[in-house]
């Protein structure tokens, strides 16, 4: 059970770690254009 919750806690830190580097403009190069998103309108 412990096992499962440390897994399931990593898996949502890296997905907002993810989400954290897109909206800054991806520097390690791995998101698309940046912040083309965000100056939409």
């Amino acid at each position: 059970m412990l096992v499962i919750g440390i897994l399931f806690v990593l898996s949502l830190a890296s997905v907002a770690w993810l989400c954290v580097s897109t909206t800054h403009g991806g520097r390690s190069g791995l998101a698309g254009p940046p912040r083309s998103h965000l100056h939409s309108d």
